[in-house]
């Protein structure tokens, strides 16, 4: 029932409820899969200016999933997400620009994104910031700031962000 009830107010321009049909689609709730319509109703949602749709639109350019794969159009939604303060599509952007996903690889840049997501407390950007600081990639190296961030995922428990911390311990 609460499918049909998504439809009619997504059909009725609601973005939220157009993106909570897309999730319906991605999660088979009520619906048969259809990674098709996640993609139509993200992009439904999105467009009307749901932040969550924006970051599901990006991840199914990012992926190709139930779209042509696109790189570039990835990073548009991601911008337009990170812009309202969403820590994962800062995450993604910090990724984009690291490994060269639709942009010229910059590893600076993707030190900045992450160190904003990591602001948040997003763990995984919290220890990729750590990475950049303890081998000095798009930062200037600094065992203490990596140390910091280590710590600061660690205590979310991640674990890889553990194993560093310790490592950085051994080399004092």
């Amino acid at each position: 029932k609460a499918v049909e009830y998504f439809r009619k107010a997504a059909e009725q321009d609601n973005s939220t409820a157009q993106y909570m049909l897309s999730v319906c689609y991605q999660m088979g709730t009520g619906v048969d899969k259809d990674m098709n319509q996640v993609a139509y109703w993200s992009q439904k949602a999105a467009e009307g200016g749901n932040v969550t749709a924006m970051y599901n639109l990006a991840n199914c350019y990012y992926y190709g999933r139930g779209i042509e794969k696109d790189y570039h159009k990835a990073l548009e939604w991601y911008k337009k997400a990170a812009e309202q303060g969403h820590a994962e599509a800062l995450y993604q952007l910090g990724i984009c620009h690291y490994y060269g996903y639709g942009v010229p690889s910059n590893q600076s840049q993707a030190a900045e994104f992450w160190e904003v997501a990591a602001n948040t407390g997003h763990a995984e950007a919290q220890y990729q910031l750590g990475n950049c600081y303890y081998y000095g990639n798009g930062v200037d190296a600094h065992r203490g700031r990596a140390k910091h961030w280590y710590a600061k995922a660690g205590e979310q428990g991640h674990a890889e962000a553990l194993y560093k911390l310790s490592m950085c311990c051994l080399d004092e």
